[in-house]
């Protein structure tokens, strides 16, 4: 149902993006495929062949129509896609700060939502791609066409991360069990403008997105299926209960009730995104 191809950019481009996919929707058999999104510390821009190929549900109840040119923020709360069509996604995933440095938006005001990426970024160069990407003749120079679109827009602009870069690798090399006042310490900054710089880059306030993180290493944990223990000790949770009580938060279930691998996408995107 659910076919995968990775690549990985320049090394211009690599401390931004993450990895550029290919999703290829087929055999959905007049049914829909439902996928289930929860937060992972991502971001990404998604290209698709055929308008009204997925629903997202922008709230618990409603689902729209993905724009054809579609942008994800930093997510704190689960969502969910529906497969409606078959067809092809060009997706670029970037790092926590890649949106900001490319384009200069503020991350805060594109958190928990999908986005006309058109205007979001104020630009009709992203309908040319995608005219491109889906001309290309083969996904390779699909790839080539994106790479050289995102490194003309890094090259005009400059926008200062304010360290943020460092920051977040240091959160991720900690699984997120860090202290943010120490965090805004090491940056030379007041926790309060530390919190303000740090939403506006990455899209979340720093004690969120850390528990995202610490989530995340625990959600992968979980999905290569290492035991209880393990998990708490290595992701710095409390206890047991401190640990399901995360879960639900981004899950809306429990440890016990999540099964590993069933979620294709989700499941890709644990083993390429979240580092060891």
């Amino acid at each position: 149902m659910f076919t995968f191809q990775l690549y990985y950019p320049s090394a211009t481009l690599q401390h931004y993006v993450q990895y550029y996919l290919v999703t290829t929707i087929s055999d959905l058999n007049d049914q829909m495929a439902v996928q289930e999104i929860f937060p992972l510390a991502l971001t990404g821009i998604h290209f698709m062949d055929t308008s009204g190929l997925v629903l997202f549900n922008n709230s618990e109840k409603e689902f729209i129509a993905a724009p054809p040119i579609s942008m994800i923020g930093q997510l704190a709360t689960k969502r969910e896609n529906k497969f409606v069509q078959q067809g092809r996604i060009i997706t670029a995933i970037f790092s926590p700060f890649g949106l900001y440095k490319i384009w200069g938006i503020q991350m805060s005001e594109v958190a928990n939502n999908v986005y006309d990426a058109c205007d979001t970024l104020n630009t009709t160069s992203l309908n040319d791609c995608r005219e491109q990407l889906f001309d290309a003749k083969s996904c390779e120079q699909s790839i080539q066409i994106l790479e050289r679109f995102l490194l003309s827009h890094l090259k005009r602009n400059d926008f200062d991360l304010r360290e943020m870069d460092s920051i977040v690798g240091c959160i991720h090399a900690n699984r997120g069990n860090i202290n943010i006042d120490w965090l805004a310490h090491a940056s030379n900054m007041s926790t309060k403008t530390f919190e303000r710089h740090f939403s506006e880059k990455i899209g979340l306030a720093p004690k969120v997105f850390t528990r995202i993180v610490r989530f995340s290493n625990a959600l992968k944990m979980i999905q290569l299926k290492m035991g209880t223990f393990d998990i708490l000790e290595t992701c710095g949770y409390t206890d047991q209960s401190h640990l399901i009580k995360e879960f639900q938060a981004f899950t809306g279930k429990s440890p016990k009730q999540y099964h590993p691998g069933f979620q294709e996408m989700l499941s890709f995107y644990m083993e390429h995104s979240i580092k060891e």
